[in-house]
């Protein structure tokens, strides 16, 4: 190994820590990996999901408005239309024209489902713990797990 990376590899390693949860210290051997990604989804972050589009404020009351004019709008993947033998309720369908539910407030509904949507993407921005970037040592490599895009590596006395 000291041919190919020299005295060090650059490592990585994610640890969830928050609050009442310290990151472990008192162990001897610890996993970091060669691969960034992989270490930001131990630290919880969620790297397998993309992040919702979000339409403006003004298209969101647009969608609301066009259903009280019209008796019906889409928005987000979603088509609303109201139930014609009860005009007080709209019925919900998939963008494949699947039916989903019934409801009886659109503005609370579409509201809703755009709060939820900022959320979402709000969730995936952000950490619940923290990501390490460390040259190793390569003496204190005591054992290499190889598979796919990544090692582990088995370190010595580096908890973070």
């Amino acid at each position: 190994m000291k041919n190919n990376y020299g005295a060090t590899i650059k490592l990585y390693r994610g640890i969830v820590a928050g609050e009442g949860r310290k990151p472990r210290s008192d162990r001897k051997l610890f996993s970091w990996t060669s691969s960034s990604k992989i270490a930001k989804a131990f630290a919880g972050k969620n790297i397998g999901h993309k992040k919702y589009s979000l339409l403006s404020d003004s298209d969101v009351k647009a969608a609301i408005d066009r259903y009280q004019a019209k008796g019906f709008t889409s928005i987000y993947n979603k088509k609303y239309i109201v139930n014609k033998e009860q005009p007080k309720y709209y019925n919900i369908y998939d963008r494949y024209n699947n039916f989903i539910t019934d409801g009886d407030n659109i503005q609370d509904e579409i509201n809703y489902a755009h709060q939820q949507r900022i959320q979402a993407n709000n969730d995936l921005d952000s950490f619940r713990g923290t990501v390490f970037e460390k040259d190793i040592p390569i003496d204190d490599i005591v054992w290499i797990l190889m598979g796919g895009n990544a090692n582990e590596y088995i370190v010595k006395g580096h908890s973070q």
